[in-house]
């Protein structure tokens, strides 16, 4: 039996993870009145994955079924997380721009993968 079977509140998590990769796909509220998903584990899940920005925008729209105090959470953590990736968009413009004046190549690298693909000579 597999852990999706096992725990509702991972195979919703899964669900909507899916929909998020696939751009739409199962609808959750189906899911939803089929099984009885333990919404604090399904936060704990989402958090640990660090997904519930993506969720508010899967279930915004699906017309209950979702407990309001989550609801709010997660159109939280959606804003918030907006509003800083904007901030750090900006930032980066800031600091691309002053390399430009400077006539320096920027070549903006997330992680240290990114690393061995800019410097494949020299590891």
């Amino acid at each position: 039996m597999t852990l999706e079977a096992q725990d509702p509140s991972v195979g919703f998590f899964l669900r909507l993870a899916k929909n998020i990769i696939r751009e739409k796909g199962e609808c959750p509220v189906e899911y939803l009145r089929q099984h009885a998903v333990d919404w604090g584990r399904f936060k704990d899940v989402a958090l640990f994955h660090e997904l519930t920005p993506f969720f508010f925008t899967e279930l915004k729209d699906s017309g209950g079924g979702i407990p309001a105090g989550l609801m709010e959470f997660l159109r939280r953590t959606h804003y918030f997380t907006f509003i800083r990736s904007q901030k750090k968009w900006r930032e980066f413009l800031k600091i691309a721009e002053e390399f430009q004046k400077n006539g320096l190549s920027l070549i903006p690298i997330k992680g240290m993968a990114g690393l061995a693909d800019v410097y494949r000579e020299k590891p």
